[in-house]
């Protein structure tokens, strides 16, 4: 993807919360091999796509946070910061069950409320 691109191409279509998809964003890119076998454990992963943004197609795809996540700023740089992999995955009320997987937002919490969640293990700061 380029700049020129005015709208990013990403786009996974989900059927009722049987599919779903997890970014690992930039930060955590060296350990995206980790991230995945996890994944692979809880759905089945049927498509990687490693993905490069400019800010603008960062701040396309999360303009639906823009005004109610306070650091959407920090989230745009962030998703523009370098490459990031985009984890297509496929089970059982997937939506769902990635959410729990994932874990609180802030690491800091998520490492309390469940120490096993890929925040817990992964995350660095709420971005």
């Amino acid at each position: 993807l380029n700049c020129a691109n005015s709208t990013p191409t990403l786009k996974i279509e989900t059927n009722f919360g049987s599919q779903s998809c997890c970014i690992v964003k930039p930060h955590a890119m060296c350990k995206a091999g980790s991230i995945v076998r996890i994944l692979e454990t809880y759905f089945e992963v049927v498509n990687l796509k490693v993905v490069i943004w400019c800010a603008k197609e960062a701040d396309t795809f999360l303009t639906l946070y823009r005004g109610c996540v306070p650091s959407y700023s920090e989230h745009v740089r962030e998703m523009s910061s370098g490459r990031f992999l985009a984890v297509h995955v496929v089970g059982h009320r997937a939506f769902e069950r990635l959410r729990v997987l994932c874990g609180a937002r802030d690491p800091s919490i998520a490492q309390i409320l469940d120490p096993t969640s890929l925040r817990a293990c992964f995350g660095t700061d709420r971005v």
